[in-house]
């Protein structure tokens, strides 16, 4: 896909994640419990991985995540990682793809992308609250 196409497909909010992306990467190590979500394939066209650290006081201290996919996808990551980060639990537990899609004005052919990122970060809260792979580090 050329810039202009780019320019064309996809509106100026996912054009500004999708060219400055926010907490992508890997948590390094440290304190606090981390959970670990992963959604999608590579064989089905998008897979993303989000990590959470909560802190002692409940809120989100630190977020990364590692996506495969289009531009509306990594630049949903990006969103969602901004919003959550510094938020409590119970805050990051309501947000979901229809606030990545009008957020960042997602055309219908992208929007099924984000219901994997969302799938991830219900994944990762998962881990964080109940699930077997919420650790402390």
């Amino acid at each position: 896909m050329s810039n202009e196409q780019a320019e064309r497909s996809f509106s100026p909010a996912v054009l500004a994640h999708f060219r400055r992306p926010l907490h992508a990467g890997v948590l390094p190590g440290g304190g606090g419990l981390v959970g670990t979500g992963r959604a999608g394939t590579v064989k089905s066209g998008v897979m993303v991985q989000v990590q959470l650290r909560v802190g002692a006081d409940g809120h989100i201290d630190d977020v990364a995540w590692l996506a495969y996919g289009c531009p509306a996808t990594l630049a949903a990551c990006s969103w969602t990682a901004e919003r959550i980060c510094g938020k409590p639990l119970q805050e990051v537990l309501a947000v979901g793809a229809s606030d990545m899609v009008h957020a960042l004005e997602l055309a219908p052919v992208h929007r099924g992308r984000v219901l994997v990122v969302e799938d991830a970060l219900r994944a990762a809260l998962d881990a964080v609250v109940d699930g077997p792979n919420g650790k402390t580090e």
